[in-house]
């Protein structure tokens, strides 16, 4: 990888995933500090033919475009794509992208562990969404399968490398050039297979292949190479899911199998008919999960944002206000102990004409040139009201801060270090003492 920051802001930091088309890295973006995703696209994909490569160059930066158009929280937000054009081959090519935070989709599917009904119905119902917004602009995602699903901690199901695909086709690319067709093979299409033309019934096709794999925790097909799971995607018939798994719906096993017919044309008209017929199986707003419904431990809940559409993100616990009551007898003030008193005496005198800095409060300053016994006298009476502790700074003549504490209905009374003569005085709130500047 270049040590150097591509196009002179985006920093590769670490690798984060690997795939046949190219490698996934965290970065960062100097320009507007942000971290983003950095796909590069392995050399292997690019054409060695300098005509070739200069054709794939602009195909690159238009499918870039056309990806970058696809609005939809699913869908990762293409921010720059990147060619090393210095020389005329155009090996090395970098789209970058919104970081997610999520986890893929493969890490959930078990045979032995089927996930809730409801939890994959929910992916499900996200993703054809996101391929809905896809296929209007037109983009279709040919490569659509568990590892390119991520699920977000909010429930947010997101699609990634959208284009990717669509970037590297059979007339500028090595991949292609020996016949091996882009995607796949466990979630491929007939018409894939085939070489023959995409369609956004492509993309339905994988859909059905992965909403099964979900339901059974099982692929479609499988055999002892790639090259007869693709022969089985083109001939052989899917196991119906309530084979594999009775309690599976009957209208959801329909829906599978309409998806999974041979001929695109046969397959539903739209993602709009997809999620219509999903929606009997998702959860309606304000539901709780059953306990048949559970996620799996430390998942995120993608039915989560059809059980709570909207609902604000949950953050950390705020303190409730406290609210007093007007018929409530005040505690009695807490006595000043002669210790205390000294103190306020020590205040009168070294107060003279500096102004020392007093802070009574959160962000409230006050300058005075004998308040500091005054400021003693507002810590006794309402510390031990509320608070457990809270401090005043009442001198700053002979460059020395006192500080009065109460703990338990205990005064006492503390000196710091010295300060400076030239910055008054400060306290964070907690006890502890700096000198500088307000």
């Amino acid at each position: 990888m270049p040590q150097q920051p591509i196009a002179g802001r985006y920093e590769l930091l670490e690798e984060l995933n690997s795939g046949g088309m190219g490698d996934v890295w965290r970065g960062y973006d100097a320009v507007l500090d942000r971290p983003v995703a950095v796909k590069v696209v392995r050399r292997q994909a690019v054409a060695g033919s300098p005509q070739l490569a200069e054709e794939f160059a602009k195909r690159f930066k238009r499918e870039a475009r056309i990806t970058a158009r696809i609005q939809h929280p699913g869908v990762p937000q293409v921010f720059d794509a990147v060619l090393d054009d210095t020389d005329t081959t155009y090996e090395r090519l970098f789209l970058v992208m919104e970081l997610v935070d999520g986890v893929p989709l493969s890490a959930y599917i078990h045979p032995e562990r089927p996930l809730p009904v409801s939890w994959a119905v929910a992916v499900a119902a996200q993703v054809a969404t996101v391929l809905s917004y896809a296929h209007e602009v037109p983009v279709i995602h040919r490569d659509l399968k568990p590892s390119n699903i991520l699920v977000a901690r909010d429930g947010t199901v997101k699609v990634l490398d959208f284009g990717i695909a669509a970037i590297l086709r059979t007339d500028v690319t090595k991949l292609t050039a020996t016949g091996s067709p882009i995607g796949t093979y466990q979630y491929m299409a007939p018409e894939q297979v085939r070489g023959g033309r995409t369609s956004p019934q492509t993309d339905l096709y994988a859909l059905g292949c992965v909403l099964h794999e979900l339901l059974s925790g099982r692929a479609l097909f499988t055999a002892d190479s790639e090259y007869l799971v693709m022969y089985q995607h083109v001939n052989a018939a899917p196991t119906p899911l309530r084979v594999l798994r009775p309690e599976v719906p009957a209208a959801l096993e329909d829906l599978v199998l309409h998806l999974l017919l041979k001929a695109p044309e046969a397959r539903p008209a739209d993602e709009q008919d997809v999620y219509e017929r999903l929606r009997p199986f998702l959860p309606p707003p304000g539901e709780r999960p059953g306990p048949r419904e559970a996620v799996p431990e430390g998942a995120p809940d993608p039915t989560a944002l059809f059980r709570r559409p909207y609902a604000p993100r949950a953050g950390a616990v705020r303190p409730v206000p406290t609210t007093l009551d007007p018929a409530a007898v005040p505690p009695a003030p807490v006595p000043l102990p002669e210790q205390l008193r000294e103190g306020i005496a020590e205040a009168y005198d070294h107060g003279g004409d500096h102004a020392p800095t007093i802070r009574e409060g959160p962000g409230r300053w006050q300058t005075c040139a004998s308040k500091a016994a005054s400021a003693l006298l507002a810590c006794t009476a309402t510390v031990g009201r509320s608070e457990a502790e809270r401090s005043a700074v009442v001198s700053r003549r002979r460059t020395t801060c006192v500080m009065c504490t109460n703990v338990g209905g205990r005064w006492t009374l503390r000196r710091s270090a010295p300060c400076s003569t030239r910055s008054p005085p400060r306290t964070t709130g907690c006890g502890r003492w700096t000198t500088g500047p307000r």
